[in-house]
């Protein structure tokens, strides 16, 4: 089960594994490499773009994040959780207006469907858990399951990558 909600509606007396993309409490740290800013200032999303500058943020951020080691990592880390059947409670701001920490998470959980072909539920309080089905896979098709192991692969090259060029990479005493 995946469940999109404020800091405060965080299921309490239930076994969630907890990550936060963008609320602004402190308690809970923050997924690294997922909240950033487009480098090109066409994409910057606002309350007033249009659906093709909607789209062209939603292609960057896609692309960003399935590419970038650091934020590849906290969508890992999400979708390893599910796939090993927890329960995933991911903490977002408030929807009090479309802003750009909004259209950040919903961008985030575009992709979430998109890509995985995951269900997902967003909560306003702690009681609406009650309300969500709580039973079959995550993944809705076998597409999704086969994206999810082909981006695990990707991110794994990827990691290594990055430890080779940062000369971070584990070296086996066997040498």
């Amino acid at each position: 089960m995946l469940v999109f909600g404020p800091f405060r509606a965080i299921p309490r007396n239930s076994d969630f594994t907890v990550f936060n993309l963008s609320s602004p409490t402190q308690y809970i740290e923050k997924l690294p490499g997922l909240f950033v800013n487009p480098p090109d200032k066409s994409l910057y999303p606002s309350v007033e773009m249009g659906e093709q500058v909607e789209r062209s943020f939603d292609a960057w951020y896609y692309n960003y994040v399935l590419n970038d080691p650091t934020a590849c990592s906290s969508l890992m880390a999400i979708l390893t959780a599910l796939y090993d059947g927890r329960h995933v409670y991911v903490c977002i701001a408030d929807y009090i207006n479309a802003d750009y920490v909004s259209i950040l998470n919903e961008s985030f959980m575009k992709l979430i469907q998109t890509r995985y072909d995951i269900k997902y539920s967003i909560i306003n309080n702690a009681e609406d858990i009650n309300y969500i089905p709580q039973d079959g896979c995550d993944f809705m098709s076998v597409m999704g399951i086969q994206n999810f192991d082909n981006d695990r692969k990707r991110y794994l090259t990827l990691s290594v990558e990055n430890q080779i060029m940062t000369n971070t990479l584990p070296m086996s005493d066997d040498y």
